[in-house]
């Protein structure tokens, strides 16, 4: 077995972990080893969901956003990834929510591996009169499915949601395709029931036992190299550009 310190591919954060899980330990074993035979892609959204804090708390001009996405989604990708970050806008406009970025956890799943939990934050709208804690699924295509988004949910909640002073329901800001282009829909415990602590953990457990599984045959992949765009600027989202 590879031991922790020499694998330089860490088991995945939970957005993508969840859906690494099927009902069947050989379809999971199946997902985990697609996962590692792919290779990482050129570029990402994670820059989308660390400046979503900043979007829901209307702190960022357009301009800024714009340039963000010019600065790190390749053209052909420019103009879904806007769609995607004008429904946010809209989304925090329409619920005027205020709140805070609120760090990730990194929770044991068994067998000396561990899975990242990261909510965009807490926030709080005058005009629902809640609070949320939300999580972003900015992947247009290959979205989870509501079983895995269950699985993200559930461990949200348990990581963030369980204080007894201070009561959180959790929402997941999905951003995938429906129908002929993005749409923004909020998964909550409504549509998706809040698994029981045993069930996750077991489905949790699960994925890590066919990861591990995975990477004992699946040689590394290399991460295709990423073409920066020189844009002059060291701060995506300067202060004179927050809104």
């Amino acid at each position: 077995m590879v031991s922790k310190k020499e694998d330089k591919r860490n088991f995945p954060a939970i957005h993508e972990a969840s859906r690494l899980w099927l009902p069947t330990e050989d379809g999971t074993y199946k997902a985990c080893v697609e996962y590692l035979r792919g290779l990482k892609p050129g570029w990402s959204l994670s820059w989308l969901r660390e400046a979503t804090p900043k979007i829901l708390n209307n702190e960022l001009s357009e301009a800024a956003l714009k340039t963000a996405v010019e600065h790190n989604v390749p053209e052909n990708g420019q103009a879904s990834v806007w769609a995607a970050v004008q429904l946010l806008m809209k989304f925090a406009q329409e619920g005027r929510w205020q709140g805070v970025a609120l760090p990730h956890h990194d929770v044991p799943v068994g067998l000396d591996l561990t899975v990242r939990v990261r909510p965009v934050g807490m926030f709080y709208s005058p005009v629902r009169e809640e609070r949320r804690l939300f999580a972003l699924q900015p992947r247009l295509d290959f979205a989870p499915t509501y079983d895995q988004d269950q699985i993200w949910l559930s461990a949200l909640y348990y990581e963030f949601c369980c204080d007894p002073l201070e009561p959180l329901q959790p929402s997941i800001l999905d951003l995938s395709r429906q129908g002929s282009g993005r749409q923004l829909s909020e998964l909550t415990s409504t549509q998706l029931p809040i698994l029981a602590k045993e069930d996750l953990d077991a489905r949790l457990d699960l994925v890590a036992k066919c990861f591990i599984r995975a990477r004992e045959f699946v040689p590394a992949a290399e991460a295709r190299p990423r073409k920066e765009k020189p844009t002059g600027q060291i701060d995506l989202f300067p202060e004179k550009d927050k809104g």
